[in-house]
C-alpha cells in the first residue's frame, strides 16, 4: 500500500483504553460498521473499488432519520491517534468459521474455495484464525440467500447480504439473525471502529438506520465514486471531427455518426429500465426520490421525466439506442464484449478496468474508449446527480450472524484486515511474490499478477489476491497495467459540473414497519416497470403522457408516498 495510503489510515485511528478480545496474543479497542450505490451492479472488476461482483443495483442507501442527542454525539468526528498494530496471532488455530460469499465464476476454474487463495490463506496463518467457505454462484445469491434464512442454519459470517433481508437489515438484527457489531467494536476492533468514527459522513454511511452496525464495510481513504461510468469511441469520435460530448446535441450527433459512418446498429446502451441516471441528470430530475433544496420530490411526476423519455423515445426511432435493453436484466453495465469489438455497440456504462480489453474483441487496431461525463442541455450546464454522491464507504462485505459462537475472534480477525498490515496485505498480497515496492514505497504487483504464464491479470488476482472483502480500499491496486484513458476516467467521471446536493442522505428512508409507503411503492414500481420502456419504445404515444402516467401515479397515492419521504427526510434534519 503506498505511504500516503498508510499514513492517512494511521491519522485516522483513535486509541482509547484497550480490552482484551478474541482468543490469544488479542490485540483491541474501539471500532463500528454499515452502508450504500444508476449505483454498482454485478461488478467484477479486479481493481477494489469496483469488486462488487454479484451485489444488487442499488440506487439508494437504506438509512433512518430517528438520532437521539446521544446518537449524535456518537457520530460526530473524534480526535484520532495512532492504533497500535494487532498482537498476532489472534488464535491458536483451534476455531474455524463459516464465511458464507459468492465467488468469481472465472475463479472457480481454478480453485474450489477462497480457502486456496494465496492472500486468505496468509490472513488465516496470520491470525491462527481458520475460515471455511461456503460459495455459490453469484447469479443465485438472492435465492441462496432465502434459503438460508429459511432454514434458520445461520452461517458465521455472510458477505453482502444483510441489507436485503426483508424489513432491512435493523429487522434482520431485532429477528435476531445478524449482530449489532456495536455491541462489540470498541472493544474488539479498534482500528475499524476508529476509521469509521473519525468521519460523520463516513459514519451515518455505514450504519443503519437505527444507528446499528450491521456488517464491515470497506472504505476508501477518500470520498470517492466506484470507477463506473459511461464510455465512447474515441477514435470514432476522432475520425468524424467530433469532441468528447458533453451535450444531448453533441452526443446525438456522435451516435447518428457512429450509426452512419461505422454501422453501429445499437450506438448507446442504457439500462433495462429505460431510465438511466446519468442521462436523466441533464433534465435536472432523478430517476426516483431525490431533493430540490430540503423539499423531496419524485422524478416520474416532474416535467423534466417526460423531456428525459422523448429524447429516449426519439433515439430509440432513429434506430441509436440499443434495440433489446429491455430484456438485459437488472446489470446496468454493458457486458457483451463481442458486440462491442464487433462495433455494434459503442457508447455504454462501465468499469476502468475493462476500458482496454475491448480490443482484443475486436479486428478494428484503432479501437479506443474513453470516459463520457454526464451531458446536459448546454455546454456548461450543472449537472444535478440524485443516485449517488463521492462517499469513503465502499460495500457492505461481512456480517456476523447469531449463528456464530464465538463473535469476539471472528471480529478482531477481520478487524486486523482494516489495520495498516492488514489491509496492505488485503489489497497486494504478499510482498516479494504478488507485489514488491518501488524506491518511493510504493506497491506494484509483481509478475506474477501482472505476466503470469498462465493466467491473465483478472484470474490471477483471484487465485493470489483478495478479489473484494472487509479492508480499506487502496484505488490505485491494479492501475499499473493502465493507459492513459483509464487513468483519466476518474477524473472525468468527476467532472466539476457535477452536483450532489440532491442525494438524499444515507440516513434518510422510511421505517420497515411503515407499510403505507411500502404498499404503495409496489403497485407504483409494477406500473413504472410497464410504462417507463413502453414510452421509450414507442408502444405508447406522449399525446395523452399526462393523464396516462402522471395522473394515474397520483391516483396510485404518489404523492403521498413523496410526503412519506418528506416527513422522513425534516425527521432527519431535526436530528
Amino acid at each position: 500500500m503506498n505511504k500516503k495510503l498508510l499514513a492517512l489510515m494511521l491519522a485516522l485511528c483513535l486509541v482509547l483504553s484497550l480490552a482484551a478480545c478474541g482468543g490469544a496474543a488479542a490485540s483491541s479497542a474501539p471500532a463500528d460498521a454499515s452502508a450504500s450505490g444508476e449505483t454498482a451492479a454485478a461488478s467484477e472488476d479486479t481493481t477494489p473499488a469496483a469488486e462488487d461482483a454479484a451485489q444488487p443495483a442499488d440506487d439508494t442507501q437504506e438509512a433512518a432519520p430517528d438520532a437521539s442527542a446521544e446518537e449524535a454525539d456518537a457520530e460526530a468526528p473524534e480526535e484520532t491517534a495512532e492504533v497500535p498494530p494487532t498482537e498476532l496471532p489472534l488464535s491458536d488455530g483451534s476455531e474455524t468459521f463459516q464465511v458464507w460469499m459468492g465467488i468469481s465464476p472465472a475463479a472457480m476454474n481454478y480453485i474450489s474455495s477462497l480457502a486456496e487463495n494465496e492472500t486468505y490463506k496468509e490472513i488465516m496463518n496470520r491470525t491462527g484464525v481458520n475460515l471455511e467457505f461456503i460459495h455459490f454462484h453469484p447469479s443465485t445469491e438472492t435465492e441462496e440467500f432465502n434459503l438460508v434464512m429459511a432454514s434458520g442454519d445461520y452461517p458465521d459470517v455472510m458477505n453482502g447480504v444483510a441489507n436485503n433481508y426483508t424489513g432491512g437489515a435493523d429487522q434482520g438484527i431485532e429477528d435476531e439473525v445478524f449482530l449489532d457489531l456495536n455491541d462489540y467494536l470498541e472493544d474488539c476492533a479498534p482500528h475499524y471502529y476508529s476509521i469509521i468514527h473519525s468521519d460523520k459522513s463516513l459514519y451515518e454511511a455505514v450504519t443503519t438506520p437505527e444507528g446499528a452496525a450491521v456488517g464491515f464495510y470497506s472504505v476508501y481513504e477518500e470520498p470517492r465514486l466506484n470507477d463506473i461510468g459511461y464510455i465512447i469511441r474515441q477514435d470514432w469520435l476522432t475520425k468524424l471531427g467530433l469532441e468528447t460530448p458533453k451535450t444531448y446535441d453533441q452526443l446525438h450527433e456522435a451516435l447518428a455518426g457512429f450509426k452512419d459512418e461505422f454501422g453501429a446498429t445499437d450506438a448507446l446502451f442504457i439500462p433495462a429500465s429505460g431510465v438511466s441516471d446519468t442521462f436523466i441528470a441533464g433534465f435536472d430530475v432523478g430517476s426516483g426520490m431525490y431533493l430540490d433544496g430540503d423539499t423531496v420530490k419524485y422524478g416520474p411526476l416532474e416535467e423534466g421525466y417526460k423531456e428525459y423519455l422523448q429524447l429516449m423515445a426519439d433515439w430509440y426511432a432513429e434506430g441509436l439506442i440499443y434495440h433489446d435493453f429491455p430484456f438485459y436484466g437488472n446489470e446496468l453495465n454493458f457486458r457483451d464484449p463481442g458486440a462491442v469489438g464487433a462495433g455494434q455497440v459503442a457508447c455504454f456504462r462501465s468499469e476502468t478496468g475493462d476500458m482496454a480489453m475491448f480490443g482484443d474483441f475486436s479486428e478494428d487496431p484503432d479501437i479506443l474508449f474513453t470516459a463520457m461525463a454526464p451531458v446536459g442541455k448546454n455546454e456548461g450546464d450543472t449537472i444535478h446527480m440524485t443516485d449517488m454522491a463521492p462517499s469513503r464507504a465502499d460495500t457492505l462485505r461481512w456480517s456476523v450472524t447469531t449463528g456464530c459462537e464465538d463473535p469476539e475472534l471472528i471480529i478482531a480477525m477481520v478487524d486486523y484486515l482494516y489495520s495498516e498490515e492488514g489491509a496492505l496485505l488485503c489489497n497486494y498480497g504478499i510482498e516479494g511474490e504478488t507485489f514488491d515496492f518501488d524506491e518511493q514505497g510504493v506497491p506494484h504487483f509483481s509478475d506474477l499478477i501482472y505476466n503470469n504464464p498462465e493466467y491473465d491479470y483478472r484470474t490471477a488476482v483471484f487465485i493470489y489476491v483478495m478479489d473484494a472483502g472487509p479492508t480499506v480500499v487502496d484505488p490505485m491496486r491494479g492501475a499499473g497495467t493502465y493507459t492513459q484513458e483509464q487513468l483519466d476516467s476518474w477524473g472525468i467521471w468527476a467532472a466539476d459540473n457535477l452536483d450532489y446536493s440532491g442525494v438524499i442522505p444515507a440516513r434518510v428512508t422510511l421505517k420497515a414497519e411503515d407499510s403505507e409507503y411500502n404498499n404503495i411503492a409496489s403497485d407504483i414500481e409494477t406500473f413504472m416497470d410497464e410504462y417507463t420502456v413502453k414510452y421509450v419504445t414507442g408502444e405508447l404515444s406522449f399525446d395523452t403522457y399526462d393523464t396516462d402516467f402522471v395522473e394515474k401515479l397520483r391516483s396510485m397515492d404518489a404523492e403521498r408516498m413523496v410526503e412519506l419521504y418528506q416527513d422522513a427526510y425534516d425527521e432527519y434534519l431535526a436530528g
